[in-house]
């Protein structure tokens, strides 16, 4: 329902470019951390067998600490993994933005949770509010919201002038 405006979709590429590189240090923060939670998991496992083999921990101490740390480094890989695909699907989003032709609804068709908050934060950067009266979430930015209230009194009056100041109705 709502289409970027010629001003909009010229800054996105700005936009796009100032929230991947946020978003691209607090991927990278995160893999960090991810890799240091993994490379502990395997000084334990490196500690749990030498402990095994100086007859310091018994069979199924062993096995329950072999499995904990099977399982844990599974999930920290998992979260590696999706770590790295998130990368991938933001650095298309970027290029996108970038080749200015963007098509928002196809992009968040396509997209991840996490894609989508980034889109949704880059058009409405002061956030969604709910509307009682309304029954919608809208914009928190009152001049968007007047905008499309104009929109709205001229589909609603039926006049032909120039809603989008392009000579185009929207």
């Amino acid at each position: 329902m709502v289409q970027p405006t010629a001003e909009l979709l010229a800054k996105l590429p700005d936009i796009a470019r100032s929230n991947w590189e946020q978003r691209k240090e607090r991927l990278a923060t995160q893999r960090k951390q991810l890799i240091e939670r993994l490379n502990e998991k395997t000084l334990l496992n490196r500690k749990a067998i030498e402990a095994k083999l100086n007859g310091k921990l018994s069979e199924e101490d062993f096995a329950d600490t072999k499995a904990y740390i099977s399982q844990a480094t599974e999930e920290i890989q998992k979260e590696i993994k999706s770590l790295d695909s998130e990368r991938c699907t933001l650095e298309d989003l970027m290029a996108d933005a970038e080749r200015d032709i963007v098509n928002l609804a196809k992009a968040w068709l396509n997209t991840g949770i996490n894609e989508r908050r980034e889109i949704q934060n880059t058009l409405f950067p002061e956030g969604l509010r709910f509307s009682p009266e309304l029954l919608l979430f809208e914009p928190g930015n009152k001049t968007f919201m007047a905008s499309v209230s104009a929109m709205i009194d001229a589909i609603i009056s039926g006049t032909d002038q120039d809603v989008d100041g392009r000579g185009e109705r929207i």
